[in-house]
């Protein structure tokens, strides 16, 4: 039997609804036709960015959305995508190898973080821009964007360079306002060992985030079983926290003293396929290898200071359209829980329980992922919202096939104060949701009155409870 301790008194941390974010890259649908279709569309829109997607990203209330990339922002200069749209140029994207009308700019995307209540973060273009550049463009901000990275995945120009541009463009932008905090280019699993070492020591004096990136996933070749195939994917969260926890511990190790300065993940994710625009039909395995990811983010509450899930939309996204369609994924579903009930104080919690062996498998990001062969089935972290009277524990059974009866030990709670259960799960773990079953992954609710000394978690599930006390207490 397994054992979780909750105490809701012991805050180790805390957190803002920066973690729970997405990115919002010009990359295949995930703005122009997925988000954005423009005012004189047939398709039901506001302001131009279609309503479905409106009403879904309204519900979801991502905590950060970043744009413009991602690898689109390395050639995009800010200016193409201001004053009257007809007069705007059409460029073409380097990167992703297609037009770009700059119909979507600064300010129809910080419209659209208004519209669905997300804080805006900004990725300027270091590698063909220009410090002055930058730092128009944060003057054209002001006061409205505090969140700004300097460039994105800029491994190839080296550590060396990248560090020197951070400098100069760190400078240049804070001169415009101090207020704005900057994110560095961090590393990814292939270099981050040397990487994120390099940078800080380069850069410390004047870092606010390391920004980090990792994709994870693996592919479900016809020899795997669909018991491996599940646990292979699941070790996805394993590695994806192993890049986020170095990072944290090299900012602990070399920047003992600047308790302000933390670590970001500016992409992160399953990417499990590589065709054209990247669309992902995203399945319950996937959901969870995201509430495990987002569970330890939140453990490093002392450096975690944002992250940023591929995409709001279509490539690599937490909401899939068609041309007139839209529905979540099981992913969304993840994310709008711990947007939801978590708060903005992390508590100590600690899970024993079986472990299973995850077989390695392969991924177009990154051919060979390798084995883990202790893998936790359990997963588990809590948050308290003191101003709201709300108490959170999100509890993750990783599970193929079987139930885990649980002893719990949950202390720091008001006497007699009942606990409502969110679970998200379904008869199959690669089950999706789909244009034909848009509604077939979704959490339901079961109030549960006072939590007992042991609970039974469903397999392959999340169960978020919430505790909530009564109006006036505190």
């Amino acid at each position: 039997m397994a054992h979780l301790t909750v105490d809701f008194a012991d805050t180790i941390g805390r957190i803002s609804p920066r973690l729970y974010g997405a990115g919002f890259e010009h990359l295949g649908g995930a703005v122009y036709g997925g988000a954005y279709v423009g005012e004189n569309a047939d398709v039901p829109n506001e302001e131009g960015w279609r309503s479905d997607v409106l009403r879904l990203a309204r519900a979801l209330r991502p905590g950060l959305l970043r744009w413009p990339g991602g690898n689109f922002s390395q050639f995009y200069h800010w200016r193409d995508g201001v004053g009257p749209r007809q007069e705007r140029p059409c460029r073409f994207d380097h990167y992703w190898a297609k037009p770009e009308p700059n119909l979507v700019g600064t300010e129809e995307f910080l419209r659209f973080c208004e519209l669905v209540d997300a804080e805006p973060s900004i990725t300027v273009n270091a590698r063909t821009g220009t410090p002055e550049e930058a730092a128009a463009w944060v003057e054209h901000c002001r006061g409205r964007v505090r969140l700004w990275a300097i460039g994105s995945q800029g491994w190839d120009v080296g550590v060396e360079d990248a560090a020197r541009r951070y400098r100069a463009f760190a400078a240049a932008m804070k001169a415009a306002d101090p207020t704005i905090e900057t994110v560095a280019v961090g590393g990814n699993p292939s270099n981050q060992g040397a990487w994120d070492r390099a940078i800080v020591e380069a850069v410390g004096d004047q870092l606010d985030v390391l920004g980090v990136t990792a994709y994870d996933g693996v592919s479900t070749p016809g020899d795997l079983t669909a018991v491996d195939a599940h646990y292979a994917n699941q070790a996805a969260a394993e590695r994806l926290l192993w890049t986020f926890s170095n990072a944290c511990q090299t900012v602990d190790e070399l920047l003992p003293e600047r308790t302000w300065a933390g670590v970001g993940f500016d992409g992160w994710g399953i990417w499990r396929v590589s065709r054209q625009g990247l669309q992902h039909d995203y399945h319950l395995s996937d959901a969870l290898v995201a509430a495990v990811v987002l569970n330890g983010i939140q453990r490093q509450a002392n450096r975690a200071r944002f992250a940023a899930w591929g995409n709001l939309v279509n490539a690599l996204g937490l909401i899939q359209t068609t041309e007139r369609s839209a529905w979540s994924t099981p992913v969304y579903e993840v994310f709008k829980l711990y947007r939801r009930f978590h708060g903005d104080e992390v508590v100590r919690t600690s899970v024993a329980g079986p472990t299973v062996y995850a077989p390695g498998g392969t991924s177009p990001v990154r051919p060979i992922r390798p084995a883990q062969p202790d893998m936790p089935l359990l997963d588990v972290s809590a948050t308290r919202d003191r101003a709201a009277g709300r108490y959170t524990l999100a509890v993750v059974n990783r599970s193929f096939a079987d139930r885990e009866e649980t002893t719990l030990s949950i202390s720091g709670l008001p006497e007699g104060i009942g606990a409502t259960v969110w679970t998200l799960t379904a008869d199959d773990v690669f089950a999706g949701n789909t244009l034909a079953e848009p509604r077939r992954v979704e959490p339901y609710e079961v109030p549960i009155g006072p939590v007992g000394a042991t609970y039974t978690f469903a397999a392959h599930s999340l169960s978020v409870f919430v505790w909530e006390e009564a109006p006036g207490l505190t």
